[in-house]
């Protein structure tokens, strides 16, 4: 098993504002949490590097296209997915949205200072594929190839006026009091070895997620929305 110690998990998971703060202000936690993109995170879990790995996937995908892309790094029934929550994501813009931007080809048409986030994250491919669905070059945005690792640094450089645009997160819009324009709805989740689910620090682990002060933690920040934990095989 990854290392870290027999009563705790190694959990590579992509960015999320409501994760880190129950990791910042929960008590005892039995994990210990690395912030890698959603693809990197499931690679590592298919090595053993990890226990947990936490990505992020379109809403609109059915079961099969699910099942396609996590199959490039894990394997039916040695691997189960667990439903976590559910986010919305969307255009992180000035207060007022001065630009009135819209959508992606408004960035890329208005000229707008866009602030994007690295490869290999899940936000990151989402992005692509809208600018794809949507016949948009992404070498007509002006910021493409500026990359941040985390929500909070993408609403941070907006904030900070160095971008007028960015793709994240509603609660990151929120939290430095910016302006949000939902383009997605996506859902979050953790994959892990089904054989590991037994195991007294992974059920410790799902307690504490399943539990009613993550829960209403969740429920309290812009943009989610808990989802019931039920496993789903790869």
């Amino acid at each position: 098993r990854a290392a870290g110690g027999p009563s705790r998990l190694v959990l590579h998971a992509s960015h999320d504002l409501a994760l880190a703060d129950w990791a910042e202000h929960g008590r005892r936690l039995p994990v210990d949490i690395s912030w890698h993109g959603s693809e990197e995170a499931l690679a590592a879990l298919g090595r053993g590097e990890c226990d947990v790995a936490g990505f992020h996937v379109p809403e609109t995908w059915t079961r099969e296209q699910l099942a396609g892309w996590l199959g490039r790094w894990l394997k039916p029934k040695l691997h189960v997915c667990l439903p976590l929550m559910r986010r919305s994501q969307g255009l992180i813009v000035a207060r007022g949205n001065p630009l009135r931007l819209q959508s992606l080809a408004d960035v890329a048409a208005r000229g707008a200072r866009m602030v994007n986030r690295q490869r290999g994250s899940g936000t990151r491919s989402l992005i692509d594929q809208l600018l794809a669905a949507n016949g948009i070059d992404a070498a007509s945005i002006d910021g493409y190839a500026h990359e941040e690792f985390t929500h909070d640094a993408v609403a941070a450089t907006v904030a900070g006026g160095s971008a007028d645009a960015g793709f994240g997160i509603m609660a990151a819009a929120a939290r430095y009091d910016l302006d949000f324009v939902p383009l997605a709805d996506e859902r979050y989740g953790f994959a892990l070895r089904h054989a590991a689910l037994d195991g007294e620090a992974m059920q410790a682990f799902l307690r504490r997620i399943a539990g009613r002060t993550f829960r209403q933690r969740l429920a309290a920040l812009p943009g989610y929305q808990p989802l019931p934990l039920a496993e789903v095989t790869v």
